[in-house]
């Protein structure tokens, strides 16, 4: 078998034996909820049949909800079904006697400080209470061990009763053997997995996405591969059609960070992170070997379900640096100091030998706002790509051992390159370590980058916007694929930091606008249910799969990938420039844009830098967000690149920096505007009469002073569209014989601004009102802001049908469909669909 992806003239697409399929995958994610209890008693049961034989080291846990509450447990057993006998627990929970000998409290000790266990007329009674430090210590209950043998079905019955709505979670397991690393999960009462991924098999998805352990043991013990292929094995077992993509947690175990204590991450505090330094040489050559291990492994284990792999590591497994969010820096072990000398070295920076790391004061300080001075600042900015670099090597290597191990026949997965999403991170974009994608794209080694959905934006009313130059990717034969974690209407435990949607209708409608996205943008999806706990089970959820299957067959048939009139540009060198609290700029700037031009009625990709100066971008609307920090041959390079017709936006301080120092001569050689340095009390736009005349109904901007801020000397024929509370422009057209240029100098976006710049650069609109829009080839989506009619120019004549049920819209180009409040209208030209009735549909 072989499953890679490969460029196509619509763009890249997963083939499967050379056959394009549709990348929609389901990420099966496991949470154990066992059993619930309510105020009388039960009798419950559930099968172990294990994949292997277990000798002397099957043990049953018992797990309760992280809540105040009490339970009841009697009359447990576990039976051998073949034979008849019992194998272990009987009568366990009968006297206090025969409880201590055959159960294990844990945690022990003063580390409990939740849970208390008795048994009380022949019953076991556990009561828990809230921990006193708000820590819940993961209390459990786990019995002797004991030996299974392999296929032999096993069934554990138990008699619960207590608090209302808390559960008894039994889970069997087999502990690894004293050194190893995994536990192998042998059986437990069906959980939400198990049906979705029944769910996901009967509506065609054939993709399944699981968490899997590394089964990275100490030197010198024999590969046991058992709980790796334990997960793999109990999807195949529900999904015998399925190519499964593990997910293999790479951050070095226990033991390995025991051995190289120099290798553990150290924050500027002297406190020890949780994980190891990807700087660390001996870290990525022994995580490469032992995936390439484990790629060669699953390929003869599971050939014919094996689809791929997903290498995963550091923060949230998502190959960015722990805690980046915060307001601690990383970077002070032993590992990262010695591979930025070696760096330094190669760079014939002086001083390398002895160089340390870039103090935390100078880390935190911003003595020039929210830019960093090369004059004043060089090493901490040549730090900054030192860190990106490091990360991106990391991966690299690591995809290089994957593409061996399975000798280039599967899918090669990771999450990298979150360009627009870090633009918020408090600490300076680059603090991530997710700034040098475009090396990553120059890997043949990986098939498949990937992300979550935007955490901005993904509402039920919402743009769902994507988190990196998606579009660049697909310029380099690489598939972009987004992460659909919705907290659908289903889920009760949505985090913090995650939305939820309040209703079926509303999951549908959300839905229905990531999925076509995607199908737009030529994306992969997968639908993840985040905590396991059923986010995804409901069978009208995965009847919407079914219904867009047309949408997908049309996407893999599209003649052209998408090429969208506006490009959203960002510079990764000059991400590295951003200093910290530098978010005062960078968030309404660079983050916030895509909520704006995804209501801005046209279309819009996401782009690196590199792929605008190798004249890959022909976008009629380019929008330099992040163009600070270029040398004078990049500079020289974008001016010559310019093709004609084309209308650039410059954003906030483009070409101020240069290799050795900050200069506003730089402003004037890139864009052609002549700029200075204004100091306001804020950076906000007021629109000109003319300005209101092109389309800028209000002034936009943030209240709060940045530092530094620009304005332009105008000239004749040029068009001040905004001003600054001084009078000084803020926005300034100017037309000439090789296209227009805009000056931009308040760092924020509406979807009014979006949208004016867009018609200025003659790009269609499909709709000049405030909808959620994408449109690409043969296909429009858009989802309604408010209840009542949508204007929509769809560009082309003929017949247009909703591609779900063939259902007619009217006839193009214009339509004014009546859509609700969040409803998300998926159009097509019948003319390219070879089923434009709903009964075909159907079948």
């Amino acid at each position: 078998m072989t499953v890679r992806v490969q460029t196509t003239q619509g763009g890249a697409q997963i083939h499967v034996n050379g056959v394009p399929v549709p990348g929609r995958f389901f990420y099966a994610s496991r949470a154990d909820l066992g059993f619930t209890t309510s105020d009388s008693w039960q009798e419950q049961s559930f099968d172990v049949v294990p994949f292997r034989d277990v000798t002397g080291l099957a043990t049953l846990q018992l797990r309760f909800t992280n809540a105040p509450g009490e339970y009841f447990i009697r009359d447990i057993h576990f039976i051998d079904t073949t034979t008849g006998l019992p194998v272990f627990l009987e009568g366990s929970f009968d006297t206090q006697a025969a409880f201590n000998s055959v159960w294990n409290v844990w945690p022990q000790g003063a580390a409990n400080t939740v849970g208390t266990v008795a048994v009380d007329q022949g019953a076991l009674h556990v009561v828990i209470q809230d921990p006193a430090d708000g820590v819940w210590p993961g209390f459990h209950l786990y019995s002797k061990f004991t030996s299974l043998v392999k296929g032999r079905t096993y069934r554990c019955t138990l008699s619960i009763k207590g608090t209302a709505g808390n559960a008894v979670m039994p889970v069997m397991y087999a502990v690894p053997e004293t050194g190893r690393v995994s536990y192998t999960r042998l059986g437990a009462p069906e959980s939400p997995l198990e049906r979705e991924v029944v769910l996901a098999r009967d509506a065609g998805v054939r993709f399944i996405s699981v968490a899997a352990p590394a089964c990275w043991d100490p030197p010198g013990m024999a590969d046991d591969w058992s709980p790796l292929d334990a997960v793999i094995a109990s999807i195949v077992k529900l999904h015998p059609q399925a190519l499964v993509v593990p997910r293999i947690d790479l951050n070095a175990p226990a033991w390995w960070k025991k051995l190289h204590p120099e290798a553990v991450t150290k924050y500027e505090d002297g406190i020890n992170g949780s994980y190891n330094s990807v700087s660390s040489r001996h870290y990525r050559d022994d995580v490469s070997a032992q995936v390439e291990k484990i790629c060669r492994h699953l390929c003869e284990a599971f050939p014919d379900n094996f689809g791929g792999v997903h290498p995963a590591g550091q923060s949230t497994n998502e190959w960015f640096y722990e805690n980046a969010w915060k307001n601690l820096f990383l970077g002070y072990d032993d590992a990262t100091r010695d591979a930025w000398r070696t760096y330094l070295q190669n760079a014939g920076q002086a001083g390398a030998s002895t160089a340390e790391v870039p103090t935390p004061a100078e880390r935190h300080a911003a003595p020039n706002g929210c830019l960093r001075d090369p004059a004043t600042e060089a090493r901490l900015i040549l730090f900054n790509q030192f860190w990106q670099k490091e990360m991106a090597d990391t991966v690299l290597q690591i995809a290089a051992a994957a593409r061996r191990g399975t000798n280039g026949t599967r899918l090669v997965l990771f999450f990298y390159g979150y360009l627009f999403e870090f633009g918020s991170m408090a600490n300076g974009a680059s603090n991530a370590g997710h700034y040098n994608l475009g090396r990553v794209l120059q890997s043949p080694d990986i098939d498949i980058l990937c992300s979550p959905w935007s955490y901005y934006d993904r509402a039920w009313i919402g743009s769902g916007p994507c988190m990196s130059a998606v579009e660049s990717a697909q310029l380099h034969g690489k598939l972009w694929l987004n992460e659909d974690d919705t907290g659908t209407h289903l889920a009760k435990d949505v985090p913090s930091w995650q939305t939820r949607v309040n209703t079926y209708e509303e999951t549908i409608d959300v839905l229905r606008r990531n999925q076509s996205q995607a199908a737009i943008r030529g994306l992969a999806t997968w639908w993840m249910d985040l905590k396991g706990t059923g986010w995804f089970d409901d069978v009208r959820l995965w009847d919407l799969q079914r219904k867009l299957s047309a949408m997908d067959e049309l996407a893999l048939g599209r003649e052209k990938p998408f090429m969208p009139e506006i490009a959203l540009v960002v510079d990764e060198l000059s991400m590295c420039h951003l200093a910290t609290g530098a978010t005062t700029m960078s968030t309404p700037l660079i983050y916030y844009s895509r909520g704006s031009f995804g209501r801005c009625g046209a279309p819009y990709g996401q782009y690196l830098m590199s792929d605008v100066l190798a004249g890959k971008v022909g976008a009629k609307l380019q929008v330099h967000l992040t163009a600070w920090a270029m040398s004078t041959t990049t500079r020289q390079a974008l001016a010559q690149t310019r093709q004609s017709e084309t209308t650039r936006v410059w954003c906030y301080a483009p070409g101020y920096i240069g290799s050795e120092k900050m200069d506003t001569a730089y402003m004037v050689e890139l864009t052609g505007f002549s700029c200075k340095l204004v100091n306001l009390a804020n950076p906000r736009s007021t629109p000109t009469a003319q300005g209101k005349l092109a389309g800028l109904p209000v002034s936009w901007g943030d209240s709060q002073k940045i530092t530094p801020l620009f304005t332009v000397d105008t000239l004749a024929g040029d068009t001040i569209l905004a001003t600054y509370s001084d009078g000084s422009p803020s926005l300034v057209l100017r037309k000439s014989a090789h296209g227009s240029d805009v000056f931009m100098g308040t760092p924020a976006w509406t979807p009014e601004l979006a949208r004016t710049l867009a018609s200025l650069a003659s790009v269609h609109l499909y709709s000049k009102t405030n909808v959620v829009l994408y449109a690409g080839d043969c296909l429009v989506s858009a989802q309604a802001l408010q209840d009542g009619p949508v204007s929509l120019d769809v560009g082309v004549n003929g017949a247009v049908v909703e591609i779900s049920d063939g259902s007619a819209q009217g006839q193009g180009p214009n339509l004014t469909p009546t859509l609700r409040k969040g409803e998300t209208r998926i159009l097509a030209t019948s003319d390219v669909m070879p089923f434009a009735d709903t009964a075909t549909i159907a079948k």
